[in-house]
């Protein structure tokens, strides 16, 4: 996704810490040092502890309607928060590209939510395209939430990521610190801090930082999955349990933090953890393959491989914010069904 520079206005209305973070991220030479300096490594109970405002949520869910905007036109997850609240009463729906747009406060005005969801994913990153990741998933966010502050929206829901922290193994919670690896990573992050300082009486920030999500049309590990899981007749249990988010769970999740009008960083996630040979199992058993589960794969998650270690070691999040609208057979079903129409 290209991204216009537009300094000259857009640098006018932008603070003089944050026009200092852009020279510093831009420099040519250290670009991936130097971006550091863009956030710092808090835990999520350490950003609440750091908070001015207390974090806020409605006792009661809202019964009165909203008009909400999605930043980032025809991105998977967009498309489908899209459909699924236009499918729920109360909800205005309406859609923004956000591709060579410099935000502006009329570009939000009478919208009650925003759902900013655009952002670069699923990129090799390489020393030439680094700045790219910043440049979108972190200055254009920032100048998004400020123009949508301006324009009286009354909450800003980030996407972020649980690349974050950075880690293809362990266990997550809101007392572990943030550590990324990835310019992915470090531009979600620098994002979510800056966001996050943005809150006041009338402008709420809710950051959503999912595991793996999977679904209708997904791109990324499931397919990869789902290829091995056609292919193999034999698939190896590596005993690993791994947080992940079924698209309608976290369509879900969004619209609670709509109604709720939730403040906070969250882990959207399903109600149960994933183990990767039961999820190819369901999706074997869905096209009515005998695929064989033998034991003993623990020791592939070892091999000098990126995905292998994402495929057979465990990756979780304490069991916060957790959705159980869907269990892991109804929502293979519901993925597979579709990829075969």
């Amino acid at each position: 996704m290209g991204v216009n520079a537009d300094t000259g206005r857009a640098y006018a209305c932008m603070s003089v810490r944050s026009v200092l973070h852009d020279w510093l991220c831009r420099s040519h030479s250290g670009r991936r040092r130097r971006a550091f300096t863009l956030y710092h490594d808090y835990s999520v109970n350490e950003m609440y502890a750091r908070s001015v405002l207390k974090i806020r949520e409605d006792k009661e869910p809202c019964s009165s309607s909203f008009k909400v905007l999605i930043c980032g036109a025809q991105s998977y997850i967009g498309m489908n928060i899209m459909k699924y609240l236009q499918g729920h009463a109360g909800y205005e729906v309406h859609e923004m590209d956000m591709r060579g747009l410099g935000p502006e406060p009329s570009h939000f005005k009478g919208y009650d939510i925003v759902i900013y969801v655009a952002g670069i994913a699923h990129r090799r990153e390489t020393a030439r395209n680094a700045h790219l990741f910043f440049d979108v998933n972190y200055r254009l966010a920032v100048k998004a939430a400020r123009a949508a502050q301006k324009a009286f929206v009354k909450q800003f829901i980030l996407l972020s990521s649980m690349s974050v922290y950075g880690m293809l193994e362990g266990h997550i919670t809101k007392e572990t610190k943030t550590a990324p690896k990835s310019c992915y990573g470090k531009s979600k992050l620098a994002a979510d801090e800056r966001i996050w300082e943005l809150r006041n009486r009338d402008f709420r920030v809710a950051v959503l930082r999912p595991p793996v999500v999977y679904g209708k049309g997904c791109k990324g590990n499931y397919k990869l999955l789902r290829r091995a899981a056609l292919l193999l007749p034999v698939f190896p249990d590596s005993g690993n349990r791994r947080s992940m988010v079924y698209i309608g769970c976290l369509c879900a999740f969004v619209a609670d933090v709509i109604r709720y009008r939730r403040e906070g960083i969250f882990f959207p996630q399903n109600a149960e953890y994933v183990k990767t040979s039961e999820m190819a199992g369901q999706i074997a058993a869905f096209h009515g393959r005998n695929m064989r589960i033998v034991r003993g794969g623990g020791w592939m998650k070892h091999l000098p491989f990126r995905t292998f270690r994402k495929a057979f070691g465990s990756l979780t999040y304490e069991k916060k914010d957790c959705i159980g609208r869907y269990g892991l057979a109804e929502s293979v079903i519901r993925t597979e069904g579709w990829m075969m129409e």
